[in-house]
């Protein structure tokens, strides 16, 4: 993995060429800068940031020109070093990265460049030695900028879809609104109709919205909540089964049915100090329309 930070004096230019299988990211600090790489050209404003996805065989020059006094902090990282973090399965690098890697290749993506991915950025030009630690720190710290930025793309498609579903700020507001009420309202929450209602919406719009924005049905995400609740209520302050069951609007038997199909224990075990199988807790479960 290889940081550096690009502060051309005057209106300065830098050319670069990545070898692939890579990932090249930059972000400006200050000021602006333009970049032009595989025939896209990008300004970007301070704040702002593009990556490069390359991994099929082959090279791709990077040319960077600048403002006075802007600054940009560019890494470029070998997917090679970072195949040793990848599991199996669908979780860790994989899940993380999933919305990185299916991007287009060879073409620059231009994204948002959060406080934190530049916090991580500046963290890895301070450990700039070739010694184990410092690589170490270096690819620990690579994977990290990659989560970040994966978050920071998935919001930027989930605002577009939104937009693209003709929502209004009065439709996410409602929407929120209703999330709330569900909230405070687990042990009496009232049916679709009646929310849909109370926020002014339509059922159709409000189970849609919910889709979107929550990536859950209505019902799904009063259940889950419902879950989570009695599980805090069990686990942290040893509740009995029917105090729960009532907190939550669940009969004792229902609670004792759903809870162990989300967390693999049941209630009373869990009362007891026993260990739900894997470990799941209420952030890993998942919770269906109960």
């Amino acid at each position: 993995m290889f940081f550096e930070a690009l502060c051309p004096q005057g209106h300065g230019r830098l050319v670069r060429k990545l070898i692939s299988p890579c990932l090249w990211i930059a972000a400006c600090k200050r000021e602006q800068a333009t970049f032009r790489a595989c025939g896209t050209k990008f300004h970007l404003d301070e704040g702002r940031g593009v990556f490069l996805h390359l991994e099929s065989l082959g090279s791709c020059d990077l040319e960077i020109s600048s403002e006075d006094n802007a600054q940009v902090i560019a890494a470029t990282i070998d997917l090679r070093r970072l195949g040793g973090l990848r599991p199996h399965g669908d979780c860790g690098f994989n899940g993380l990265c999933q919305t990185l890697l299916e991007q287009r290749q060879h073409k620059p993506i231009e994204f948002a460049a959060s406080d934190r991915v530049l916090r991580v950025l500046e963290d890895c030009l301070r450990f700039s030695g070739d010694d184990p630690e410092a690589r170490l720190f270096r690819e620990i710290k690579s994977t990290e900028l990659l989560f970040h930025l994966c978050r920071r793309l998935r919001d930027q498609q989930r605002t577009n879809e939104v937009v693209s579903l003709g929502l209004l700020c009065r439709d996410i507001s409602r929407l929120n609104e209703a999330r709330s009420i569900l909230d405070h309202r687990l042990q009496d929450a009232p049916t679709l109709r009646e929310l849909a209602r109370m926020v002014g919406t339509n059922e159709k719009k409000l189970n849609k919205g919910f889709r979107l924005l929550f990536q859950t049905t209505v019902h799904g995400y009063l259940a889950k909540q419902r879950l989570k609740r009695a599980y805090h209520l069990i686990k942290d302050r040893r509740e009995n089964i029917s105090v729960a069951a009532s907190e939550v609007g669940y009969t004792p038997s229902h609670l004792s049915y759903v809870f162990r199909k989300a967390y693999g224990i049941s209630p009373s075990d869990l009362r007891s100090n026993k260990q739900a199988r894997g470990g799941d807790g209420p952030s890993n479960a998942r919770a269906r329309d109960h």
